[in-house]
């Protein structure tokens, strides 16, 4: 899975290192209500063997509430409880020879500074998986200094779950990567630089 992880991050560095940089002026691009996607052919380790599927990346602006962190869809939210994101929805569809896999990430990026954080890091991190044994649900809410984490599974083995998870001080989210990577505040790292990560 680790290789798996390290090939997608550097399929999507490549892939958006051919980008124009739109740090200079991020909403004239992001700000015209349209979003962008982009569809992949995907190879995924499951159950000791490579699957062949494809994935979808969706990528558009809105506003969610800073207290709950759910989209903002109405005027009876007050302007400082609205922070805008970028949102990335990647879908990931797969078949493991007798049925179907179906899996959804949403990442909510910041696009200014919250949390004490540089922006574009996530505020919220939803997952649910679907396949004939049955689904899914998890959610991180990242806070200052720790995660919180919910989950409920059909798998009798992860259950429900409520808990908190410090983080490292060089932690960064696998499902943000394809957000930062495009370096729209700015240099990630400049040429020579390295920098070590807590995936």
């Amino acid at each position: 899975m680790q290789r798996f992880i390290f090939f997608f991050f550097v399929i999507c560095l490549l892939l958006f290192a051919v980008a124009p940089s739109f740090a200079q002026d991020f909403w004239a691009y992001w700000g015209d209500g349209k979003g962008e996607v982009s569809s992949y052919r995907v190879v995924v380790p499951r159950y000791g063997e490579p699957r062949e599927g494809f994935s979808v990346l969706v990528f558009v602006t809105e506003d969610i509430s800073r207290s709950t962190r759910i989209k903002v869809e109405s005027n009876a939210i007050p302007q400082n409880d609205r922070v805008p994101v970028l949102k990335l929805n990647r879908v990931v569809k797969f078949t493991t020879g007798l049925y179907d896999y179906s899996l959804m990430t949403s990442t909510f990026s910041s696009v200014n500074a919250e949390l004490g954080r540089t922006p574009f890091e996530p505020l919220k991190i939803s997952f649910s998986a679907q396949e004939w044994c049955g689904h899914v649900m998890q959610i991180l809410m990242p806070q200052r200094e720790q995660v919180e984490l919910t989950l409920h599974s059909y798998f009798q083995s992860e259950g429900d779950q409520k808990r908190n998870i410090k983080l490292p001080a060089n932690a960064a989210y696998e499902d943000n990567l394809p957000i930062w990577i495009r370096e729209l505040n700015g240099d990630v790292l400049t040429t020579g630089q390295k920098r070590e990560l807590q995936i």
